[in-house]
């Protein structure tokens, strides 16, 4: 009896904290963070962009991990967004889109700070009030449910976005243009 009373107060190794949440959502978030960021400013530029997506895996890992260890609100996320920039142009030797510096700089800066503000406000989103350490099933669902939901949110904003965003890029050209460049729909 007192084997099995031992073997009830074992603790055991479980998926279920706040760490490996945190890992998921960056993880996540990182990766259709820079996806969508770079199809967008392709689409806006038309410059030949290569997302980085292991740098974008990367700051998002980063992000999530200031937004879990990190107290605070906005404190949390300008320096989860800081440290996703920096972690994006360091990775990428200064070219977190794969352009070189004085092809559509603007473009370029503004489609960074987006990127780097949307991990930091939707990881910290997601995570909430989350610890590092192991949580109820009830606070781990919720956490997930989150993730999931702002995945679905932004894919259907996508599906729905991108026909028009085409429709109305196209009616701006002529004829002439969309025969010799069907695929441009920059600006």
């Amino acid at each position: 009896m007192a084997t099995a009373r031992a073997a009830a107060t074992t603790p055991t190794f479980t998926l279920r904290t706040g760490l490996v949440l945190a890992l998921l959502a960056g993880v996540c978030w990182g990766l259709v963070g820079v996806l969508v960021v770079a199809i967008a400013l392709m689409l806006v530029t038309g410059a030949p962009v290569v997302p980085s997506l292991g740098a974008g895996v990367a700051a998002g890992l980063v992000a999530a991990l200031i937004c879990l260890f990190v107290e605070g609100g906005w404190r949390q996320r300008a320096m989860a967004a800081g440290a996703a920039a920096a972690t994006l142009v360091l990775l990428t030797a200064g070219q977190p889109f794969g352009l070189p510096a004085d092809v559509a700089t603007l473009a370029q800066a503004v489609s960074l700070a987006v990127l780097a503000a949307c991990l930091a406000l939707l990881i910290g989103y997601v995570m909430g009030d989350v610890t590092p350490g192991a949580m109820r099933r009830y606070a781990f669902e919720v956490v997930v449910i989150r993730l999931l939901k702002g995945l679905g949110l932004l894919a259907f904003g996508v599906f729905v976005f991108l026909p028009f965003y085409v429709m109305v890029m196209t009616s701006f050209k002529s004829q002439a243009e969309l025969l010799a460049n069907p695929l441009d729909f920059s600006m």
